[in-house]
């Protein structure tokens, strides 16, 4: 097994150390009257009150960013960190959540692999919900690429309730 246990516990103290800090993107004056973009599928009105005053006008992705090289080796804390600073950072500069989490998934050759991975949250206006888009996808291409991996799990939920 590949990130094993004691990957796994330095990892996790590395993100105490570091913060999870959530920050959402966009000012606090975005949350009202945002329009979905077309073909977006909504089960709350734009800016729609969600309970406890937050407001559907945000969307919200999530990256399964997983840690083993195949082949052999992980990505280190120091090469996580610079690729946040990197490609993650310029394209969310207002903000975004790392949570380390263990994960399990089945390698194209059919070897489940359990292994140490970092989910990457983001929030943003549902307004830029297009643009966002492709500097998600772009980061998930150059995490593939950087890292060799074979894919990077994408998550989508709009409407995201949010609230200040």
């Amino acid at each position: 097994m590949r990130g094993g246990v004691g990957d796994w516990w330095g990892h996790w103290r590395w993100a105490i150390a570091v913060g999870a800090v959530l920050v959402v993107v966009g000012p606090l004056t975005a949350c009202s009257g945002v329009d979905l973009p077309a073909g977006a599928a909504s089960n709350a009105a734009p800016g729609a009150p969600c309970g406890g005053g937050a407001v559907a006008s945000y969307a919200r992705a999530e990256l399964f960013l997983g840690k083993s090289i195949p082949g052999g080796g992980t990505v280190t804390d120091t090469a996580f960190a610079q690729f946040l600073d990197q490609e993650v950072t310029p394209r969310f500069p207002a903000g975004f959540t790392v949570v380390p989490a263990m994960g399990q998934y089945r390698e194209t050759n059919g070897v489940i692999d359990h292994e140490a991975s970092d989910v990457l949250i983001l929030f943003y206006p549902r307004s830029s919900a297009s643009d966002v888009s492709k500097k998600i996808d772009e980061i998930r291409a150059t995490y593939n690429k950087t890292f060799h991996q074979e894919s990077v799990l994408r998550e989508d939920e709009q409407p995201s309730c949010v609230s200040f």
